[in-house]
């Protein structure tokens, strides 16, 4: 598949003093091109092209850029046969598909990291599957159609956050004016829900009872070292100045240390061993529902989830006394994020024992 940057590098190995712009959902040339008037000097200015930014538009703008150079290098460049041949393509004209498929193909270039899976991944769970999937496809973009598919969604959930973000990045790359301040959700951090999160007990006596060793040490990973799902297939302990040191060398916020919290599960799941599940998945979203489904077949009855093993992690760390920002930099986020999340997860039990560890 075409893309711009791949067609302007081409121009640019084939010597041609052309490039190809988007404005939006349309194709522009940009080169260094005489006044309109005639009088004035050489300047850099566009050349509208009557084609969408779609796969056969960058064909077409691949013609006429060679085109335009070919005149300029010959000195016959007119620009009456540029703008009467291409007057500038109205947005009206575009329906609600065409700036989609646009969209999708900008954020694929621009904004969206990984491999095409990982991209087409992202692409369907943060905006297609966000609202923009609802729009009715061979109508025009209006702030009214983008309006009522985001009012069907319940402003107390997150679910409206969402969609108001995706439908936002559309209008604003379509260049529709919309306002939506008034439709923004009422969910914030507070909304989150209490967990129930497992005691040290609990988790040694789960995790031991794990017949597969790999799945043993993947649990047994989440539990000593608070890793997010995806983020075990990414890691390896190492020995590092004495310490089991976890590399974490990929997931959601990069690379980081993590250190173990309790030590003794190191050797209790031979975590060393470094015995990562085997899987040909790559994207990290899709890695955390494979470790979900695993966790539901080997305990369909707790009332709680692999991820509430990173977040017995956090609370670890903070009767442990692990330094708020030290904890929060193994878990690979913010102080500020840490202590509003987990602070209220604190049961009045671990409370106590933080208080019975206090020296006098």
């Amino acid at each position: 598949m075409l893309t711009l940057d791949q067609l302007n590098l081409r121009l640019k190995l084939d010597n041609i003093r052309v490039t190809v712009q988007a404005r939006g959902m349309r194709l522009c040339l940009r080169a260094t091109l005489p006044s309109k008037d005639g009088k004035g000097k050489q300047s850099q200015q566009r050349i509208p092209l009557n084609v969408n930014h779609t796969q056969a538009g960058l064909k077409k703008a691949n013609l006429e850029a060679r085109k335009l150079a070919d005149e300029l290098d010959r000195g016959v460049f007119d620009w009456s046969r540029w703008i009467d041949v291409n007057p500038d393509l109205p947005v009206s004209s575009l329906n609600c598909g065409e700036w989609v498929e646009g969209f999708r193909q900008h954020l694929f270039t621009h904004k969206l990291t990984g491999t095409e899976e990982e991209k087409t991944y992202k692409w369907k769970q943060q905006y297609f599957n966000r609202g923009i999937r609802q729009l009715p496809m061979e109508e025009s973009l209006t702030p009214i159609i983008i309006r009522l598919i985001i009012q069907r969604t319940d402003p107390d959930m997150p679910s409206r956050e969402k969609y108001v973000r995706a439908l936002s990045a559309l209008a604003k790359f379509a260049e529709v004016e919309v306002d939506l301040s008034d439709l923004k959700s009422k969910y914030g951090p507070k909304d989150t829900q209490p967990r129930n999160i497992p005691s040290d007990e609990e988790i040694t006596r789960i995790i031991d009872a794990i017949s597969d060793v790999r799945w043993r040490w993947a649990f047994g990973m989440m539990a000593a070292y608070g890793l997010r799902d995806h983020e075990l297939f990414f890691s390896q302990v190492v020995i590092r100045d004495g310490a089991p040191v976890c590399d974490v060398n990929q997931g959601k916020t990069g690379a980081r240390e993590s250190y173990p919290v309790l030590r003794c599960w190191v050797d209790r799941w031979r975590l060393p061993e470094n015995l990562t599940p085997k899987t040909t998945i790559t994207v990290q979203a899709k890695l955390g529902m494979k470790v979900s489904k695993k966790w539901r077949l080997i305990a369909p009855n707790l009332e709680w989830t692999p991820y509430d093993l990173r977040h017995a992690y956090a609370i670890r760390c903070h009767i442990k006394r692990v330094p708020p920002a030290t904890a929060a930099a193994w878990m690979g986020h913010s102080p500020t994020m840490h202590l509003n999340t987990y602070n209220k997860w604190i049961s009045r039990q671990q409370h106590n024992d933080i208080w019975k560890n206090l020296e006098d």
